[in-house]
């Protein structure tokens, strides 16, 4: 990846498509620069098409625009970026979880529990997330 295949092109294509992904993370050129760990004068020499890029480099533009590596690659070869999918949301808790956890916000609103409060309130947090477990191993077993 010393130098842009097929001339200018791809390069601007680059460049259009990193401007693009830093308005979707509502970065300026300096964050991307300082998230990739790279002068603000060398992201705009790369784009630009002035200086050479790195593999190196190129790994560092993916993981500041949050791009899964070999994007930049994909992206000078004519194709496009991959961006790092967006984590799964958290399982709702379940009831029992709910109900340990309120156990623990009342005993905590009612000043510094001792010991045998919070070891009761972690054990039966602890039976809720197995009971939970359980329940989802068997969904899956089901399914």
């Amino acid at each position: 990846m010393a130098s842009p295949p097929d001339g200018p092109e791809p390069r601007r294509r680059l460049a259009q498509l990193m401007d693009d992904r830093r308005i979707e993370l509502d970065l300026a050129w300096e964050e991307v620069a300082r998230r990739a760990g790279v002068a603000g004068l060398t992201l705009r020499r790369i784009r630009s098409g002035e200086s050479a890029l790195s593999r190196r480099t190129a790994a560092k533009i993916e993981r500041a625009l949050e791009w899964l590596p070999g994007s930049v690659e994909a992206i000078l070869a004519g194709n496009g970026p991959t961006p790092i999918p967006e984590p799964a949301p958290p399982k709702p808790l379940t009831a029992l979880q709910r109900e340990a956890l309120t156990e623990l916000d009342q005993l905590m609103a009612a000043g510094v529990p001792d010991d045998d409060a919070i070891d009761q309130v972690v054990q039966h947090a602890r039976e809720a997330l197995e009971r939970s477990r359980r329940t989802d191993q068997t969904r899956r077993d089901a399914g």
